[in-house]
């Protein structure tokens, strides 16, 4: 069967879904009830002709035939993804609006997706636990690759700049830095970002949430990703070792840093001039000398500074 003839095959589909008035409805009803005697009945009437699956409706014939044809007629306005039936385009929009409708019971995590809240839930239930530190895994799938972040392991390649990631979904996120979108939008202000994760820890800003306590002390903190580091302060743990020299870190990512101080890479370069430096933070600040930007404000007077150390010491004349 040709492309077109499939597509002429759905829209058959399409135009032969019923939708039933409630005078049909009861008619149907009672259709139904006066063969709900007949001892043999086709309990899936609605067949697929390219593979032969059978369904109980019409629409669901219609979604399945879909993944023969590749139609996918449900589109995102904000950004490029489609989708064959209207459920998963709805479940997809939930990703922009950082809509979390879904909270787990037993701790104050919540999430856009019943699946991704069921997942969660095996957490408290059955736990994968790492080898090389404390934390613990609701599958293997997923401690597998955070075993990736001790071992150095990035087996996922961008083709456009060689950049290595330990898993998938950091290589797709990455990709949107070469293609400038920004898909995940902020309903609350006009800023847009790369991954719904980073979204979702921006909408704290606007709500001030901080639901991640530190058992140690009186400090809590927007994601559990920051309260995991801050831990690290408590514990003493370094397990990452410069192999040029003494020094250990908490982070792989202090490590990667550092180990610029050895071979004097510097990766990040102003597009203004010829200043060029090892560490993004360090671009930002020199970034300020072009615009002029005072971006750190005293809230009990008027002065603004350039970075947030000179803000620190200026509040002192205040105390």
């Amino acid at each position: 069967m040709s492309l077109v003839d499939l597509q002429t095959y759905v829209r058959h589909l399409s135009k032969s879904i019923v939708i039933l008035t409630p005078f049909y409805r009861e008619k149907k009803e009672a259709e139904d009830h006066q063969t709900s005697d007949i001892s043999v009945k086709n309990e899936n009437p609605f067949s697929c002709v390219l593979c032969m699956k059978s369904f109980t409706q019409s629409e669901d014939l219609m979604i399945h035939v879909r993944s023969h044809t590749g139609e996918k007629p449900y589109s995102c306005n904000l950004c490029t993804k489609s989708y064959s039936c209207r459920k998963s385009f709805r479940m997809h929009i939930k990703t922009h609006t950082g809509e979390n409708y879904y909270h787990c019971s037993q701790c104050t995590e919540s999430f856009s997706q019943s699946i991704y809240l069921k997942k969660h839930l095996r957490a408290h239930k059955e736990s994968f636990n790492c080898m090389h530190c404390t934390k613990s895994f609701n599958g293997s799938a997923v401690l597998k690759a955070h075993i990736r972040s001790h071992t150095g392991e990035k087996p996922f390649s961008c083709d456009q700049c060689n950049k290595t990631f330990t898993n998938a979904r950091g290589l797709r996120n990455h990709m949107n830095t070469h293609t400038g979108q920004k898909p995940y939008k902020c309903s609350q202000c006009t800023k847009s970002f790369n991954t719904p994760f980073e979204l979702h820890a921006h909408i704290t800003v606007h709500t001030g949430e901080k639901p991640h306590s530190c058992p140690h002390c009186t400090k809590s903190f927007s994601q559990s990703s920051i309260l995991w580091r801050h831990l690290k302060v408590h514990t003493g743990e370094k397990r990452h070792q410069c192999d040029k020299c003494e020094k250990s870190f908490a982070r792989l990512d202090d490590l990667n840093r550092h180990t610029r101080v050895h071979t004097g890479e510097k990766p990040f370069s102003c597009s203004l001039c010829s200043y060029s430096c090892s560490q993004r933070s360090y671009i930002k600040k020199h970034f300020r000398i072009h615009t002029g930007g005072n971006p750190f404000s005293c809230s009990l007077c008027e002065c603004s500074f350039k970075n947030a150390s000179h803000l620190t010491k200026h509040l002192k004349v205040h105390t």
